[in-house]
């Protein structure tokens, strides 16, 4: 994988990238913290991994190393073309131009994500949705969502999400991702997440 701070700088630089407020584009470029992600995910060179996101493709490059083949969904068509032109090296992925929230989700082994802020909670409810298409979710969110979805009932952050999730999965928290690991920094502090049906 190319590194994810030059190839960054490259694109601020040629004016091919602005990162979109209302598409809540933060964009993780932090090595560490996108191989942490995937070997959260448990993805194998035998599965085929879900990812939620495009974005520029540093964690779709990621996957591809690990997985057998990558479904990456991506509704920005920018990104989506850019995202083509930077994983040109991988042959076992395809980037869909799409709404993750408007799609079938397709059977998969994993689904791996940092999740656009905006949207964390209709994503969980989409995964609820779809529990039987895959056997593990690794993602990215807000961590006071993380604090929420593992908290117990009658604790202060035990809200409905926190209940419709717990229906479908297991909950494992990860380790917490400083605003420095994305582009642009976003205000709050991110959190990983493992979800087990």
């Amino acid at each position: 994988m190319r590194d994810p701070w030059k190839v960054l700088r490259d694109l601020v630089q040629s004016c091919k990238l602005r990162p979109k407020k209302r598409l809540s584009q933060n964009f993780m470029v932090d090595v560490s913290f996108l191989r942490k992600l995937v070997e959260l995910s448990k993805v194998s060179g035998e599965d085929v991994a879900l990812e939620i996101g495009t974005g520029l493709g540093f964690l779709t490059a990621e996957l591809c190393e690990h997985a057998r083949y990558v479904i990456s969904v991506e509704v920005d068509v920018d990104l989506a073309q850019l995202a083509h032109s930077l994983l040109a090296e991988y042959s076992n992925v395809d980037v869909l131009n799409a709404d993750f929230l408007s799609i079938a989700v397709p059977k998969v082994d994993t689904v791996v994500s940092n999740v656009p802020y905006a949207f964390t909670s209709k994503v969980l409810l989409k995964l609820v949705e779809e529990s039987d298409k895959f056997r593990r979710a690794a993602l990215t969110l807000q961590r006071d969502v993380v604090e929420k979805l593992t908290s117990e009932p009658g604790s202060s952050k035990y809200v409905a999400l926190s209940a419709i999730v717990r229906t479908a999965f297991t909950i494992e928290a990860g380790p917490v991702v400083p605003s420095s690991a994305f582009y642009p920094r976003p205000e709050v502090e991110s959190q990983m997440v493992v979800l087990s049906p």
